[in-house]
């Protein structure tokens, strides 16, 4: 199928892309299957809550590239939902915001 080289790079430049990626995916029979084959890049960056990321992350579970720039406005200093989802990714290389994952 031609959709798992379409989907092979995903790049989501803010929350109302990335909740449209979102529901797009999720009208398709077995989306996290699907994603866990087609997708292998993830480029999340601007303005993207931390809760939309942490579900594309889990989503996108045969990740094996990412990038993360965001900027988010839900980040609780207390906790992080990156951090489960991340841990799941056999990830080859890394981009990220340091600030992402602790707190000061």
């Amino acid at each position: 199928r031609i959709e798992k080289f379409l989907y092979c790079t995903i790049v989501l430049l803010n929350e109302n892309v990335t909740t449209c990626f979102l529901s797009s995916v999720y009208s398709w029979p077995h989306p996290h299957n699907f994603t866990h084959q087609a997708v292998k890049s993830v480029c999340l960056k601007g303005d993207i809550r931390v809760s939309t990321s942490a579900e594309i992350i889990s989503l996108c579970s045969g990740t094996l590239n990412l990038a993360l720039w965001i900027g988010p406005s839900d980040l609780d200093k207390k906790t992080n939902p990156l951090l489960e989802p991340l841990d799941r990714l056999a990830l080859t290389s890394l981009l990220l915001s340091l600030s992402l994952l602790f707190s000061h």
